[in-house]
């Protein structure tokens, strides 16, 4: 009997020949993996997570007493209207790393107190079931598009009644 082994084929390559094949499929592997992540929008997401964190750290380096260098009027009803505006929206739109950016910004003893969503429609004129699930902002803008184009149909009308006399 010998002692010699045979070699059985197994059906896979050896480790050098893995190595090489790893190797050439890395670049396509991680192009792969990134447009992947890019279309589920993870790495949108950890660029502004990234962003926020360093515009915080910028933040808080300028002014460790939170003390911002242009004061806004804390009795300004249209600032407040305005901020609660955009934060909503913003809140809407799922952009939360830039809200809580907006968040940092705009809060501290310098700046007002936010309108809560009840204050935001009742400033602006606007009853709550009217609303629904749209943000304030796009309710706003609808009802002033509506208007625009009945008062432009109104306009047309009467330019065309006046134009057979």
């Amino acid at each position: 009997m010998s002692t010699d082994a045979i070699p059985i084929p197994t059906g896979t390559a050896s480790s050098d020949d893995l190595s090489e094949q790893r190797l050439t499929n890395e670049p396509e592997l991680r192009e792969l993996v990134y447009q992947t992540l890019e279309r589920d929008g993870l790495i949108t997401r950890l660029k502004a997570q990234l962003r926020a964190a360093v515009f915080k750290t910028i933040e808080k380096a300028a002014n460790p007493n939170g003390n911002n260098s242009h004061p806004v009027p804390t009795d300004n009803v249209h600032w407040r209207t305005s901020r609660a505006l955009v934060h909503e929206w913003l809140e809407y739109a799922h952009l939360l790393y830039t809200e809580d950016i907006f968040k940092v910004e705009t809060t501290g003893s310098q700046h007002p107190i936010a309108l809560t969503r009840t204050e935001l429609l009742e400033q602006l004129h606007i009853k709550p079931n009217q609303n629904g699930s749209q943000p304030v902002l796009y309710t706003l803008l609808e009802q002033y598009t509506s208007r625009v184009i009945k008062i432009t149909i109104i306009i047309i009308i009467i330019k065309t009644f006046f134009s057979f006399y």
